[in-house]
């Protein structure tokens, strides 16, 4: 099945094949980006290719439809209303390429094709109309009462205190009582720095002997609950930017530094709110939902028996699409305006676009019939005589579970450094961490 390519994946589609396309700046799009043209106004072309042109109006209406992500993407990266305009201008020029060639492929007649290309137009359509609730009204409640409500639901956010701790192992009497010197001699060291969170998170790396010594011996935001009631007890009495005694928990001692505490507060009332408006919105948007499948069963009677999500969705599609309103005037007739319609398009164009680097990346990578590669060998023998190969081994595993990912890793490392100088086999590097070892064979023309 052909799926239509995600915004930011296509965008870096676009740029990645962007050398590949002929098109030709002009004039207009060297200076600032040019303003929109009116209902009478000129509607420049910024950009020429093959027989075809890019305008102003074409480059707007691709920008329109910018996804959240992207747009918060290009904003994060600063990109200029150059760039901008010329990323637009290229999209629009391989999506117009994409409909030609598909049409010259007889891409445009493939049953799946035309499925995803479909199943893309009508998802989106129906994004769209959702938010729209559907061209019924959207019963809200209003402000007041759901702030009544959320101040109903307050509740007692309990203390909470951050934390940071280097731990030993220690298991018999004589471990605990090293480990517990170790400690205290640590805690004399570290009440002397100006500086005690720099200086305890670089102690914590190099002696602490659990995971968190990768993050600086930090553990984070704790509740009540979440320690030992005796652990707890001692760290209530170690005021905030100090240091705690040795305390054993959990196969060991650990040594705390408490960088801050949270008294008990109300839960905040804004961000609650914002959740209970938009989960009213959509109870909201879902009983317009189904209020608008009702009304297309009876409107197209041959899909009155279908009751799988599929046949609801095509309901809705072919509503939405229904260029009479209703008879109360709930659904405005032509609510789809030509921009939606453009972009209709254009996810098609995805599509095709999508399934045709597809099969061009399939073709290259199908290996030549055995025949053929025998007679280019035989047509040019000392050229592929003389040429040769440099055999690779690419080792692809996970990361097993349970496994720490930071030594997991360093250990591979190590290990390609003992096969490297040939100290180690890859038999060796199995039996090592005890898993089938994935490793594909690659030869590399030299």
């Amino acid at each position: 099945m052909v799926m239509p390519l995600p915004q930011p994946m296509f965008l870096a589609l676009v740029l990645a094949c962007a050398l590949f396309v002929p098109w030709e700046p002009t004039n207009a799009s060297a200076g600032a980006p040019a303003e929109s043209p009116s209902a009478e106004g000129p509607d420049p072309v910024l950009a020429t290719y093959l027989d075809g042109e890019v305008r102003l109006s074409d480059v707007q209406r691709e920008a329109s439809f910018v996804s959240e992500n992207e747009a918060k993407f290009r904003q994060r990266m600063a990109f200029s209303a150059e760039r901008n305009e010329r990323d637009w201008i290229q999209r629009t020029v391989l999506r117009r390429i994409a409909i030609i060639e598909a049409e010259a492929t007889k891409l445009v007649k493939d049953p799946e094709v035309r499925a995803a290309s479909r199943e893309a137009s009508r998802s989106w359509l129906l994004g769209q109309w959702r938010q729209r609730c559907y061209g019924l009204p959207l019963s809200v409640p209003a402000e007041r009462e759901l702030r009544a409500r959320v101040e109903a639901q307050r509740r007692q956010v309990p203390s909470r205190t951050r934390l940071s701790h280097i731990f030993l192992r220690a298991e018999t009497p004589e471990e605990i009582q090293r480990a517990e010197a170790r400690l205290r001699a640590l805690r004399t060291q570290l009440e002397g720095e100006e500086d005690l969170p720099t200086a305890f998170r670089a102690m914590a790396e190099e002696v602490s002997q659990s995971q968190t010594r990768f993050h600086g011996g930090l553990i984070g935001t704790l509740r009540p609950g979440s320690l030992p009631e005796e652990v707890e007890r001692s760290l209530a009495e170690v005021p905030e930017g100090f240091l705690s005694p040795p305390l054993p928990w959990r196969g060991g001692l650990h040594l705390f530094l408490v960088h801050e505490r949270k008294a008990p507060q109300l839960s905040p009332v804004e961000r609650k709110l914002r959740r209970l408006r938009a989960e009213a919105e959509e109870e909201a948007r879902e009983l317009c939902r189904e209020q608008r499948i009702a009304w297309a069963r009876e409107r197209y009677p041959s899909l009155k028996g279908e009751m799988e999500a599929e046949a609801e969705d095509e309901l809705l599609y072919r509503a939405a699409l229904d260029p009479e309103p209703d008879r109360d005037g709930s659904i405005a007739a032509g609510w789809i305006t030509a921009n939606h319609r453009f972009h209709l398009e254009a996810l098609a164009a995805d599509v095709y676009l999508a399934e045709l680097f597809r099969r061009g990346k399939a073709e290259r990578s199908t290996p030549p019939r055995p025949e053929a590669v025998q007679a280019r060998f035989e047509e040019q023998p000392d050229r592929y005589r003389r040429r040769r190969h440099m055999e690779v081994r690419a080792l692809e595993t996970p990361i097993p579970e349970g496994a720490d990912p930071y030594v997991f890793v360093r250990s591979l490392e190590e290990m390609a450094e003992q096969l490297h100088q040939g100290q180690a086999t890859w038999d060796d590097l199995a039996a090592t961490f005890g898993f089938d070892l994935d490793a594909k064979l690659y030869h590399w023309p030299m």
